[in-house]
């Protein structure tokens, strides 16, 4: 009897370990990169074009990573069927090998990391700068309005922001100056509908200004510091455009769209590198815990699964001596 329960409850565990990894598996998810092959060489401005979707989603991450360092590139609040994932500029890292990383990042706030292909970075300056456009796309994320607020002066800009019935997101926002001929500093973020109020103040002010705005689902908001202490507007914005596919995707649409050759070629660059060059700021943003739930319990099944036949084993020997 004791035998068969044995058996019974190491059947048990086996079945739902396997279903624990099953679970991690399906959840990342298709992750695709249509003009980026293993082992290209990028050495121009790129438009990466591919699928990022998955279960549960909330945002997705691109990051490079070079030993163990990873360095954010790109990141977008919605999921990309056969589009434009992120602009990759090859100026703003060292020349060198690097794998792509997807980041999925659940509502929960636990991610996974997906590796992505292996590509060379072949940067033709003598040293990195500062990025000269905005690497992330503004595609309009469902049932939420996507913020992009946007530090164009000289100096650190704070802002905090709540909804006043509680009903919708609250959070504070930091971001540095830009420094010299660059784009301005960027961060993105998602609201819940609502009406919002807060206060906004840059450089060595004292008391911020007062920030008012409606949020409403599926619009793109752009919030722009010019510096001076000068009145900060909160205003609806075009997002970028994406058009149904005959597949039932969604396809990004640009006027030049990148080559899709071994040796990426770009789209012309907006403006001349700037003077000041500067090394790329690692970023490891605070997006969640360690890869998810599913993969904790898979390994703690199989350990109570070894346990459990190393205890079955023991018994076996104990019994045959005992005889």
């Amino acid at each position: 009897m004791k035998k068969h329960l044995f058996l019974i409850l190491t059947l048990i565990i086996l079945l739902l370990a396997l279903g624990g990894a099953s679970a991690l598996a399906q959840n990342t998810g298709a992750v695709e990169f249509t003009n980026l092959p293993d082992g290209a060489t990028v050495s121009e401005l790129t438009t990466l074009t591919g699928t990022i979707d998955f279960p549960d989603f909330l945002k997705y991450e691109l990051f490079l990573k070079n030993g163990h360092q990873l360095t954010w590139v790109a990141n977008s609040h919605s999921p990309v069927k056969n589009g434009g994932l992120a602009r990759l500029d090859p100026s703003v890292f060292s020349s060198g090998s690097y794998q792509v990383i997807v980041r999925e990042v659940h509502p929960d706030s636990n991610y996974v990391d997906v590796p992505g292909p292996t590509i060379t970075i072949d940067n033709q300056s003598p040293a990195p700068y500062y990025p000269e456009v905005e690497p992330s796309f503004l595609y309009p994320a469902e049932g939420y309005a996507l913020v992009r607020a946007r530090n164009c002066a000289g100096e650190d800009f704070f802002f905090d922001y709540q909804s006043p019935e509680g009903s919708g997101s609250a959070g504070e926002v930091s971001m540095p100056g830009k420094s010299g001929d660059t784009i301005c500093i960027f961060s993105d973020f998602i609201l819940k509908p609502a009406e919002y109020r807060g206060t906004a103040k840059g450089g060595a002010q004292n008391s911020g200004q007062p920030l008012e705005f409606l949020a409403e689902a599926g619009k793109v908001y752009d919030l722009t510091y010019v510096g001076n202490g000068h009145h900060i507007v909160v205003q609806e914005i075009p997002g970028d455009s994406v058009t149904e596919t005959a597949s039932g995707g969604s396809e990004y649409v640009e006027p030049a769209k990148a080559s899709a050759t071994a040796t990426l070629a770009a789209t012309k660059k907006p403006a001349a590198a700037p003077t000041k060059a500067a090394t790329p700021r690692p970023i490891l943003p605070i997006t969640g815990q360690t890869p998810g739930s599913a993969s904790i319990f898979g390994i703690g099944a199989i350990v109570l699964l070894a346990i459990l036949i190393g205890g079955g084993v023991l018994a076996a020997k104990k019994r045959k001596h005992s005889v």
